[in-house]
């Protein structure tokens, strides 16, 4: 009697129990969904080390410059002969003259340049190695090379795109193209000196 009552019962119940064992078992040999792709850090890229140093350099010395020289004005035959050039640009320029150079480094790398540094710029400042000289070309010739850098720096060149031409140059400061630019208005500005009349100079510096 026993056996006649449960048998109606287990034939169900165990096709019950295997069909759960198959779902279960197929559940596990379902491959699961592929993980999202992971954000891995971009490698180091030189270029932009070198120019956010280089820019972080330049901020500091800019910093480190602003009490070096002595600030004192154009004498008139200066002011009067960079006037003629640049016009109003000259106006809020400060130019320190005495000033202590030094060669510029990045991350213990030193641009390629002249090593005795005669003249740098920062911002609205002209710093200049040697004693103020009145009536001196040579020196004229100096701060008008600055005042292209002033004229850059309003630009917006300095100094991230500054920094991104010494790269390109490959650190060679003949070859950053701010340089370039600015000896050949220097070139330009010597050559439009020897232009200016003598009775002209005399009359506008003592």
């Amino acid at each position: 009697m026993g056996n006649r009552n449960w048998t109606p019962v287990a034939g169900p119940l165990c096709f019950f129990l295997v069909l759960v064992g198959v779902l279960v078992g197929a559940a596990f040999l379902v491959p699961s969904a592929a993980p999202a792709a992971l954000k891995l850090p971009k490698p180091p890229n030189p270029k932009d080390d070198f120019i956010f140093a280089c820019s972080k350099v330049a901020s500091y010395s800019q910093k480190e410059m602003k009490r070096k020289g002595e600030s004192r004005p154009l004498t008139p035959w200066q002011s009067y002969r960079l006037k003629l050039f640049f016009g109003d640009h000259i106006q809020g320029v400060e130019f320190r003259f005495n000033a202590k150079l030094s060669q510029f480094k990045v991350n213990g790398k030193v641009i390629s340049g002249p090593k005795d540094i005669q003249g740098r710029q920062f911002g609205n400042t002209v710093y200049v190695k040697n004693p103020q000289w009145d009536r001196s070309l040579g020196q004229l010739s100096l701060l008008a090379h600055e005042m292209v850098h002033i004229l850059q720096e309003r630009q917006g060149v300095f100094p991230e795109k500054y920094c991104r031409a010494v790269w390109d140059a490959k650190l060679k400061y003949e070859d950053i193209k701010y340089e370039r630019e600015a000896y050949a208005i220097q070139a330009q500005f010597d050559t439009f000196q020897k232009s200016v009349p003598d009775e002209v100079m005399t009359l506008h510096a003592p």
